[in-house]
């Protein structure tokens, strides 16, 4: 299944990124393709590169140059991304992962230079005695899942502390 989100406010892992120069990010993809340890390659206008911190297992970061938000990504971007992905979807079932999480991190249109980037992961495998595993929001935006927001929850609760 997909999990998707879509809000008026960036997640904080979103918030994060979108604040970062957007020359650090030309210069950090010097470095690891200069390095080349961990850079995997382009599929044209898309860098490729395992994560020299990951926070899930296998995770993978793509960068694409020139389109800070998805609202800009033409057909052609599209079916590169696509093809990107699928490469490193097959090498996640060669190595025995059956599921992964996904997210794509944009920023607003104007921001010139930034440029659109994603992070795919894999989740542990369902099995018996499997290491326990936290969603999308967790992994990949730095978010809990919540269902109140901690306002409420205070409101709601507050008064019996103060008694």
């Amino acid at each position: 299944h997909l999990q998707g989100i879509v809000d008026s406010q960036p997640t904080t892992l979103q918030r994060l990124l979108a604040d970062v120069p957007p020359a650090r990010f030309s210069s950090y993809l010097k470095a690891e393709r200069d390095a080349g340890v961990r850079y995997l390659g382009d599929t044209g206008r898309i860098e490729w590169l395992a994560s020299f911190a990951p926070i899930a297992p296998a995770e993978l970061r793509a960068f694409v140059g020139g389109v800070s938000s998805p609202a800009q990504l033409e057909e052609d971007l599209i079916a590169e991304l696509a093809h990107g992905l699928t490469l490193a979807l097959n090498a996640y079932a060669e190595m025995g992962f059956e599921s992964f999480n996904l997210a794509l991190y944009g920023a607003p249109p104007d921001l010139d230079g930034y440029p659109l980037n994603l992070r795919v992961a894999c989740r542990s495998n369902l099995e018996p005695f499997y290491r326990s595993d936290s969603t999308f929001l967790e992994r990949l935006h730095w978010e809990g899942a919540i269902d109140l927001p901690p306002e409420v929850v205070a409101e709601r609760i507050g008064g019996r502390f103060r008694e």
